[in-house]
């Protein structure tokens, strides 16, 4: 099977001495695509989808042979982890102890219940009528008593 034989390693050195192309593990590459997809995930194109493609074509312009997919899939997943672990500490650094607790209590269920108050806001209505709009707006009252001012920061530049 080409997988399993040597002759794959020779066509991935002729393709680099050929064609100019470098390793993805080479000094720098991991490094450039990294800053690229973080500048992706601030810019809110943050589904694993499109961040995975957007890499697969930057390699491909800048002539990086391109890892296996799971090779690129953990390393596009790794990238947005670490993002989204920064945008909540950045969210929560300067929230007082009563608006972290306020916080908090939308994630308790209740014993009668089924849901916690957060899963119940993340249901937006089904049909689209003036009741509905009532009952939204009903719905996300509790959101707007927490009163959590979150501070605007500057997003990193897309190149």
């Amino acid at each position: 099977m080409y997988m399993e034989s040597k002759q794959r390693w020779r066509h991935t050195v002729e393709i680099r001495s050929r064609y100019s192309y470098v390793e993805f593990a080479e000094k720098g590459c991991r490094f450039r695509l990294g800053r690229i997809l973080c500048a992706l995930f601030w810019a809110g194109t943050d589904r694993p989808g499109l961040l995975f493609d957007h890499a697969v074509g930057w390699l491909s312009t800048n002539k990086i042979l391109l890892p296996g997919i799971t090779v690129l899939e953990r390393f596009v997943t790794e990238i947005r982890s670490r993002m989204e672990s920064r945008l909540w500490r950045m969210l929560i650094k300067n929230l007082s102890a009563t608006q972290q607790e306020k916080l908090n209590d939308f994630l308790i269920v209740e014993d009668d219940e089924h849901l916690s108050l957060l899963d119940k806001l993340r249901k937006g209505p089904v049909s689209v009528s003036s009741t509905a709009l009532v009952q939204a707006l009903k719905r996300v009252e509790p959101a707007r008593n927490i009163s959590v001012k979150l501070p605007l920061y500057r997003n990193p530049p897309v190149k």
